[in-house]
């Protein structure tokens, strides 16, 4: 989804997201209601319109949106509250003047390999969001000298954090961490 606030942008977009074309079926309607199939295209553009099944899926998920978000916020608390004695865990930081969607839950440590093994096996699944873009094969052949990004990356795992996890999912989580801490070398 993309918001701009310049109806010129606007407009561009919506040519751009069906194909670069013009007009959309609706607007291809004359002032007397007789429908025209001309339109032309000013410039290469995506198929990235939705279909009418993603729409209403999309609609459906936005009523939960609110629900959802406060969800996430009261997982992200116990996190933050449960980890917080953890020296050797860095947990997500929120500015005072963000509210973040706690879309990730993001820690760094030391030993990112060995917590995301001691998850597995648990069966608590993890991740590594992101990996830097130049280290990707397709962008190799592009200079890259980043040096914070090669050190931070190589420290984060991503830990659950889904609305539909319980207190008993989450708590396994928390428990699983602290776990992990307590065996280290």
């Amino acid at each position: 989804m993309i918001t701009v606030s310049d109806s010129g942008q606007d407009s561009r977009l919506r040519c751009l997201r069906w194909c670069g074309i013009d007009k959309n079926t609706w607007d291809r309607s004359e002032v007397d209601q007789k429908y025209t199939w001309y339109y032309t295209v000013q410039e290469l553009g995506y198929k990235y319109h939705m279909n009418d099944i993603n729409a209403a899926i999309g609609l459906v998920q936005l009523e939960k949106l609110d629900r959802a978000n406060a969800r996430r916020r009261e997982i992200v608390k116990y996190y933050n509250d449960r980890f917080t004695d953890l020296d050797w865990l860095e947990t997500p930081v929120e500015k005072s003047y963000a509210e973040s969607a706690h879309h990730n839950y993001v820690v760094k440590l030391d030993r990112q390999d060995d917590l995301i093994v001691h998850l597995m096996e648990k069966r608590i699944s993890t991740g590594v969001h992101y990996m830097p873009n130049h280290l990707y094969s397709m962008y190799r052949k592009f200079k890259a000298d980043v040096p914070v990004t090669e050190r931070v990356w190589r420290r984060i795992v991503t830990l659950p954090l889904y609305p539909g996890m319980t207190d008993g999912d989450v708590e396994r989580v928390v428990s699983a961490v602290r776990n992990f801490g307590s065996k280290r070398p």
